[in-house]
């Protein structure tokens, strides 16, 4: 009898260790149309913008490759094409943005509680058109990049509906050494409702029973950025806050997204008035299998 309990036991264990694995879910974050990621993946991105300011028109094309170097390090390099109206009769100015370099390190992760920490160093190589590029110094600074998921939430609640929820964020400054100012702290965050998550997760709601077709794929968010200029001898200028919603469409290794700026405060509107942003993300390592492949 003691044995027959033991194996009863047991099995009901496993079988609980089981139900619970089953009802784990992976989660597929989305990439940001301007935070930055702690993900260490191989991926390319194409980002459109276009921008109106108080007399003058902007349309900028970025191309983002990043590259795993190691299990939780990656390189990251961007490369932008700004054309630019100016006020008056000006003709427009077209040319090469500076180029971004950020390396990246995940030091802490806790896949059980979907919580990531990385750091990164950015830096920005003064090679671009000074025409369309007012900073012709090297710029660089340290970068502290945060995830987390609300999959750790119970589902027998009302707490299950902000289980899809996750959040992503960075914060850094950018140095100057030479120039008109000495610092451009800046931070940003996203904050995304993961439906394909929501569907995944069984049981965890009963609105997943009315969502079909192309919805099924859709990740609405909404981003708040803030930048802020610093002079060593003139002071702090206000600083822009701005707020991004958008939505995404995510399909295998594929992802595009929308989203539009809004100027949060004064010094922001006075920046851009109507913002447009676009994202193509294609992960590599489907397509590419042999991309994953890293050097240390």
């Amino acid at each position: 009898m003691a044995v027959r309990l033991a194996l009863a036991t047991s099995l009901l264990l496993l079988y609980g260790a089981d139900a619970a694995l089953a009802q784990s879910v992976a989660r597929n974050y989305i990439e940001p149309l301007i935070t930055e990621d702690t993900f260490t993946t191989n991926e390319a991105d194409i980002l459109p913008g276009w921008s109106r300011g108080a007399d003058s028109r902007e349309f900028v094309l970025a191309v983002q490759i990043e590259k795993s170097i190691a299990q939780n390090a990656s390189i990251e390099v961007t490369g932008q094409w700004d054309q630019q109206s100016p006020p008056g009769n000006h003709r427009d100015r077209t040319g090469f943005d500076n180029l971004e370099v950020l390396p990246k390190y995940d030091f802490y992760i806790a896949d059980e509680h979907e919580f990531r920490l990385a750091a990164a160093i950015d830096s920005f190589f003064p090679v671009g058109n000074s025409q369309v590029e007012n900073n012709t110094h090297y710029l660089a600074g340290p970068m502290l990049l945060w995830t987390k998921g609300m999959g750790d939430l119970p589902r027998d609640s009302w707490l299950r509906y902000l289980r899809p929820i996750d959040i992503q964020g960075d914060g850094g400054c950018l140095f100057e050494f030479s120039g008109s100012f000495s610092a451009k702290p800046f931070a940003d965050a996203i904050l995304a409702y993961n439906i394909p998550y929501m569907l995944a997760d069984a049981g965890s709601t009963r609105a997943a029973q009315w969502i079909h077709g192309p919805l099924k794929n859709l990740v609405p968010f909404s981003e708040l950025n803030y930048v802020e200029f610093t002079a060593g001898r003139r002071g702090r200028t206000p600083p822009a806050l701005f707020a991004t919603p958008g939505i995404a469409y995510v399909a295998g290794p594929y992802q595009v997204s929308v989203g539009t700026q809004i100027a949060l405060n004064h010094n922001a509107s006075q920046q851009d008035k109507v913002s447009l942003l676009g994202l193509l993300n294609v992960q590599l390592d489907p397509i590419f299998p042999a991309i994953s492949w890293n050097p240390f």
